[in-house]
C-alpha cells in the first residue's frame, strides 16, 4: 500500500526564538507540510528539545533565548547503552513552561483544523 504520511522532526529552536516569537513557522515547518500536500501526503511533525546524538555530533534544539537570557539550566548526559550524548533542560523551570505553553498556542491558533497535518507528537 502506498505511504500517506510523511514524518518530521524539528527542533524547537529552529522554530522558537521568543517567548512569543515563531517564525520558524513559515520558515521551517510551513515548507515542509506543503511539500507533503503537493505530493498527496499528510504530515507528522514532533517537535523537539533534547534528542541523543552520537558523541561530538550532538547539538541542543533547546531554544537557546532560554539559556542565555532566562538562565535555563540544562543537564548533559551520556548513555553508554545508546552511544549517544544529550542535553536535558530543566522541565519545573517556570519560565520553560511558560515557552512551551507559549508555542503550544500558538502552533494551535496557527494549525489547528489544517486538513495537512495528520498529527502532532
Amino acid at each position: 500500500p502506498e505511504l500517506t504520511m510523511e514524518f518530521y522532526y524539528i527542533g524547537l529552536s529552529d522554530v522558537m526564538t521568543g517567548m512569543t516569537s515563531f517564525p520558524g513557522f513559515d520558515t521551517v515547518v510551513e515548507p515542509r507540510i506543503a511539500a507533503s500536500a503537493s505530493r498527496g501526503k499528510h504530515s507528522i511533525l514532533r517537535f523537539y528539545m533534547d534528542y541523543p546524538q552520537p558523541a561530538g555530533s550532538y547539538v541542543s534544539h533547546t531554544p537557546q533565548f532560554l539559556i542565555d537570557d532566562y538562565n535555563l539550566q540544562m543537564t548533559p548526559w551520556t548513555s553508554v547503552d545508546l552511544n549517544a550524548v544529550g542535553s536535558s533542560p530543566d522541565y519545573s523551570d517556570e519560565n520553560l513552561r511558560t515557552a512551551l505553553s507559549n508555542f503550544v498556542s500558538a502552533l494551535g491558533n496557527r494549525y489547528d483544523g489544517d486538513n495537512r497535518i495528520g498529527y502532532i507528537q
